[in-house]
């Protein structure tokens, strides 16, 4: 089976690597506001002080707990490759540094990695991912992965729903 696996909120911390920007001015609570961005003071703020720190921002992006255990038990059954969107604002090196860190801490190469905001153009049988959004819009089959920021949020009915990606690994590992 062809798993498409998204970075963010599935793979690595985002939030708690943009929390540790210090232009994280506001206090994050996902239970009322799930937009990390309000921290910031808006999308392009927060994109911008992404792209301020350089590499040091994927430097502080740590994975999530069981990401790379859960992955080495789904390449023993199927491919895998890491689909993730693109920032929105220009980030002149985030692809570059996206790749590197997908390389080193979570072992895709560069031809194992699909940067699009539109998730649903990925060829895959299924797509795992933390953003209702995409999950809701891809078919045939989509995982979502639980996060405080998308507990409150409905899925459609072929959207299968895990704690994490070591739940999802344990069902299709």
């Amino acid at each position: 089976m062809r798993i498409a696996i998204d970075c963010d909120g599935v793979l690595a911390d985002f939030v708690g690597a943009a929390l540790m920007l210090p232009e994280a001015i506001n206090p994050y609570e996902p239970e009322k506001d799930p937009d990390l961005a309000a921290c910031f003071g808006g999308e392009g703020a927060m994109w911008a002080a992404i792209e301020r720190a350089g590499y040091g921002f994927h430097h502080e992006l740590q994975p999530l707990q069981g990401a790379r255990a859960a992955l080495m038990r789904l390449r023993a059954k199927h491919t895998l490759f890491c689909v993730t969107s693109q920032p929105f604002i220009a980030c002149k090196y985030w692809e570059h540094f996206r790749t590197q860190w997908l390389d080193i801490r979570m072992n895709f190469h560069i031809d194992d990695v699909v940067f699009t905001r539109d998730k649903f153009h990925v060829r895959a049988d299924i797509l795992v991912d933390d953003f209702p959004r995409h999950v809701n819009a891809f078919a045939p089959k989509a995982a979502l992965i639980r996060q405080p920021w998308n507990a409150a949020k409905t899925v459609a009915e072929h959207v299968e729903v895990y704690d994490s990606l070591a739940h999802f690994a344990e069902v299709y590992g």
